[in-house]
């Protein structure tokens, strides 16, 4: 059940979906005037969609994730200088959308991703069938839970399902910790 705060002809609304909604009670059905899934964090959760328009960020602001045309990326985010000038962020994983049967249309509008209730994440172009599935663990297994999809504070994109009792992990995208972007120090690389 969705909870509600009201004051002056607003209202704060909580929804099942983990969407905390601001909406206005002025007319006939309450108009959206915010909402926090448009503006994730780290985390997105199940049913959320995730567009090229918002970003993952790690709690420090380190790490991102985004959504290219038909691909997502992590990127680790230079420091920000004093003066003003500025460096790119580096990808340091991508996945791109079905990369053996990729189906993204140049021009066919907006790509974004999905958690979705049976464990994968879908890349889609528009609604249909996705054009892309990133399986997780319990993907196929009649696993249907809460799930979400947290960029870590190292950099790593994990995939997690609530058993009933804690949240369980679904899904790792950087298994090696050599390949993780900080692993021996800021912007290193180490041997194996």
């Amino acid at each position: 059940t969705a909870a509600t705060s009201a004051s002056a002809g607003d209202r704060a609304v909580l929804l099942d979906t983990s969407n905390l909604q601001i909406q206005s009670t002025g007319g006939t059905s309450p108009d959206v005037l915010w909402q926090s899934f448009d503006y994730p964090s780290e985390t997105i959760v199940q049913g959320q969609n995730f567009t090229s328009a918002a970003t993952l960020y790690t709690i420090d602001r380190r790490f991102a994730m985004r959504l290219g045309s038909n691909y997502f990326g992590l990127y680790i985010e230079p420091p920000q200088p004093s003066s003003g000038g500025g460096v790119a962020a580096a990808m340091y994983f991508r996945h791109t959308a079905m990369e053996a049967k990729a189906q993204i249309v140049s021009g066919g509008g907006p790509t974004y991703a999905r958690v979705e209730p049976d464990g994968f994440l879908a890349m889609y172009q528009r609604e249909g069938p996705p054009a892309d599935v990133l399986s997780f663990d319990t993907f196929n297994r009649g696993v249907r839970a809460l799930r979400r999809m947290t960029l870590e504070p190292n950099g790593n994109l994990r995939a997690y399902y609530w058993d009933g009792a804690r949240w369980a992990l679904d899904y790792t995208a950087i298994n090696d910790p050599c390949q993780l972007p900080t692993t021996c120090g800021a912007y290193s690389i180490c041997a194996e």
